[in-house]
């Protein structure tokens, strides 16, 4: 029940944020299209679109990989600093 809670009120918060500022822009060169910026880390999920001007493209499986990393490293840590703190009981003897 509580992690349920810790999940909806800090780790998605946090790993939304991080998501989106955390990030890398690439310059890459595609063999068929012009050069063009990419943004995404650790995977690329976005970036100008090759075929019209002023489009953006969006590659949805590397987006979805990309989030589940970020949400599983929030998750980690704030696992890690909630087992920390709780084991830290004094003993009433």
């Amino acid at each position: 029940m509580i992690i349920k809670q810790l999940t909806w009120r800090l780790i998605l918060p946090l790993t939304i944020i991080s998501f989106g500022t955390f990030t890398k822009w690439w310059y890459v060169l595609p063999g068929d299209a012009p050069d063009t910026m990419i943004v995404g880390f650790p995977l690329a999920f976005a970036g100008d679109g090759w075929f019209t001007s002023m489009s953006l493209q969006i590659f949805l499986i590397e987006f979805i990989v990309d989030f589940i990393i970020y949400f599983l490293f929030w998750f980690l840590i704030v696992l890690l600093i909630r087992r920390i703190l709780t084991q830290i009981n004094i003993s009433k003897f």
